[in-house]
């Protein structure tokens, strides 16, 4: 059913750089007079435009630990288009007759574009603005998906809007201050470190997409929170608030297959290599507040 879900899908909207909407009108539907428009034109809609939230199952079935829904080309070069299409590194001589959340040299990913001109006459009317919640979403799938530089033009742009001496850094604004979906900016921090969590496996993983070599991030659980640090021989996971039990631990792609020396709190623990750079413990460690989960490799 997934598989065949999928081919149509991508039959139905993918035109070869992006993924379009395809607009149906139910037959024997009446449409009300306010919402008709010229035979051929559709109304509130965005068409074959460039929609940067065209990625949105994409982007959870990544925070969930799915991997890819769709194809992983078709999802690179979609997250390229919306970068390509709708990042604004300026708005100094960009039109928006709606709402305005982006100023004059302040760059930003704009909600819809059309790049082949086939603008609709009355799209949905939030085409143009600029929105921290969707952006930060785009910004995360772009990282998880290969395309970090442009994930963190897109966050770079928006923690520029709101860097404090021009706007609140804790009130990004949308149908008013602190609006909910600003929160997707979590994702962006999840998306670099590479976080994984599976509390019924019990299962811990991080895959930092850069400086792995000399790495550092803030990590939560349902049950706690703490410090990760990785360096080329030594990993440390610290336990700040709460507990935290884990029977295994990914680490990326360093030390594939290797099995390093691993303490908790000075005391020696038992371990067996996990499939590519992971741990799996003999028996499920507890780990509380003040604890530090250590591992050391010689070579």
């Amino acid at each position: 059913l997934y598989q065949k879900g999928r081919e149509r899908y991508d039959e139905l909207l993918w035109n070869g750089s992006w993924y379009t909407q395809k607009v149906e009108v139910i037959d024997g539907l009446t449409i009300p007079a306010r919402l008709k428009t010229a035979e051929g034109s559709i109304k509130y809609q965005y068409g074959s435009g460039c929609l940067a939230d065209q990625l949105l199952g994409q982007y959870l079935a990544f925070n969930a630990g799915m991997g890819y829904l769709l194809d992983s080309v078709k999802v690179q070069k979609s997250l390229q288009s919306i970068f390509d299409h709708n990042f604004i590194p300026s708005f100094a001589d960009f039109q928006n007759v709606q709402r305005v959340y982006a100023l004059n040299n302040e760059g930003g990913l704009v909600i819809c574009t059309w790049p082949d001109g086939n603008r609709e006459q009355i799209p949905f009317p939030y085409a143009e603005e600029t929105w921290t919640g969707v952006e930060y979403q785009v910004a995360a799938t772009m990282i998880r998906a290969g395309l970090v530089d442009e994930g963190l033009k897109v966050t770079r742009a928006v923690r520029g809007r709101y860097a404090g001496h021009n706007r609140n850094p804790y009130a990004e604004i949308e149908s008013g201050f602190y609006y909910a979906r600003a929160l997707s900016s979590w994702a962006v921090l999840l998306a670099l470190s590479g976080f994984e969590y599976d509390g019924v496996s019990k299962s811990i993983g991080f895959n930092p997409v850069f400086s792995q070599e000399d790495f550092s991030s803030f990590w939560s659980t349902g049950s706690g929170w703490g410090n990760y640090l990785q360096t080329t021989q030594e990993i440390e996971l610290e336990v700040d608030y709460g507990k935290l039990i884990i029977k295994r631990l990914g680490y990326g792609q360093m030390h594939p297959g290797s099995i390093p020396r691993v303490y908790v709190d000075g005391q020696s623990v038992e371990c067996n290599p996990g499939h590519g750079s992971s741990i799996v413990f003999t028996r499920a460690l507890e780990l509380y507040e003040g604890d530090v989960l250590r591992l050391v490799w010689d070579d």
